[in-house]
């Protein structure tokens, strides 16, 4: 079932402009500062009517906007920003964000080159390891709004059928996150990275050092502070990263 953020994030990029698209972008923006604005407060923010967040509500499957509130914060809790386990001196969601950003404009100089890439082919060649491919069905719905073809690498079946993708005209690029790519990082990484033009790579620096014959090519690093490694956290870290990469391709 898809997720409300997932379903706010589809209408705020849609392609045409209106009121339920300044209405799902506004949330998604509280909802990464971890605010809940009241219903009122809402219909303030998006000049709009009471009733008309109601009517949004329903539109997305839900009985009306309380029940988008508590499905949201629900959502929040998923992702464990407060969990005891924290030893990192994050406190906050605020913090968690905040951190990400940080981290993002650190790395602006990967960021803008791949979204120019982008922008240049308006194709992408994507394999991401299983620990996050959860975020293949974001990056469709994203894509799909930019005008820009995307390929999945299809771990389950598909290892062997890469090398007949186009290597030249598409922008490649890997996202390796958890603890089990032995024969990703030592066989088929390698072969992605040496053997397709334009390749970035976002993955960690203990990961980085299992790839062999790894030749010139665009690496960023899972290096925010607070990150442990967790589903959650980088999760929200690509979508941070791809919302980033789909403003600035935008402008």
């Amino acid at each position: 079932m898809e997720s409300i953020v997932g379903k706010l994030w589809s209408v705020a990029n849609r392609g045409d402009s209106n009121t339920y698209k300044l209405i799902a972008k506004k949330l998604n923006d509280c909802f990464i500062d971890s605010i809940f604005p009241s219903q009122r407060e809402l219909s303030s923010m998006c000049f709009c009517s009471i009733s008309t967040i109601t009517q949004f509500s329903k539109s997305i499957g839900l009985e009306g906007y309380r029940e988008l509130i508590v499905r949201l914060k629900v959502e929040l809790e998923r992702f464990n920003f407060n969990s005891k386990k924290d030893n990192n001196n994050i406190n906050n969601n605020f913090d968690t964000v905040t951190f990400i950003k940080r981290w993002l404009d650190l790395n602006k100089d990967f960021i803008n080159k791949l979204t120019n890439k982008i922008k240049l082919y308006k194709k992408i060649t994507l394999l991401c390891s299983y620990h996050l491919i959860d975020i293949n069905s974001y990056l469709k719905k994203i894509t799909k709004k930019m005008n820009v073809e995307i390929n999945i690498i299809d771990l389950t079946s598909e290892l062997f059928k890469y090398r007949t993708y186009e290597k030249d005209n598409t922008v490649n690029l890997a996202i390796i996150s958890g603890f089990d790519n032995e024969s990703l990082c030592s066989i088929y990484l390698p072969y992605f990275l040496t053997s397709f033009e334009n390749a970035f790579l976002l993955i960690s620096h203990s990961q980085h050092e299992k790839i062999i014959n790894l030749t010139n090519s665009n690496v960023m690093f899972w290096s925010f502070y607070g990150d442990d490694s967790s589903y959650e956290k980088r999760f929200l870290a690509l979508i941070l990263i791809f919302n980033l990469i789909f403003e600035e391709y935008s402008n």
